[in-house]
């Protein structure tokens, strides 16, 4: 994680290795106004290449639930 005055970016990696998987970047302001989400909540509410939102089959949800909570879990 990198912040500064104006954004946060947080980049995920591939385990192992210095590739990224995910980079999520935040203006400073809307940090003060988010509430906590769900990984799979998150990246589904983030839409498709056509800018909607997307509907994750039940078991993705769930391995990004586990995912996340292993994430969590090595803090």
């Amino acid at each position: 994680t990198i912040q500064n005055d104006r954004s946060r970016i947080q980049t995920i990696y591939q385990p192992g290795s210095f590739t990224p998987l995910i980079r999520v970047e935040t203006a400073t302001g809307e940090l003060a106004k988010t509430q906590r989400r769900s990984l799979a909540d998150a990246l589904q509410q983030s839409g498709g290449e056509d800018g909607g939102s997307v509907v994750f089959p039940p078991v993705l949800v769930q391995m990004l639930d586990r995912l996340e909570s292993e994430i969590l879990a090595d803090r």
